[in-house]
């Protein structure tokens, strides 16, 4: 049996890890710092295309599945944030 602190810890971890996260497919260039950002920016472009022309991959072959495979699909992923 846990103790009061250890429910409470519990309760804390899932409340703040429960929280919904920001998508993996998103606009986050806000986020950089100036020091060459215009490179790192067309470099975060390149790979949010990248991630949506995968997402469009995956949706066409799952028009063929008679389950539709979404596990790793860039669309419906999230940042993950890890605790």
């Amino acid at each position: 049996m846990s103790d009061v602190q250890a429910t409470v810890q519990v309760l804390n971890l899932c409340a703040l890890t429960g929280l919904e996260q920001p998508p993996l497919i998103g606009d986050y260039t806000h986020l950089f710092l100036e020091l060459n950002k215009e490179r790192v920016t067309a470099v975060f472009k390149r790979y949010q295309q990248a991630l949506t022309q995968l997402s469009a991959d995956i949706e066409k072959r799952n028009e063929r599945r008679e389950q539709p495979f979404q596990t790793f699909n860039p669309s419906l992923l999230n940042v993950s944030v890890s605790t």
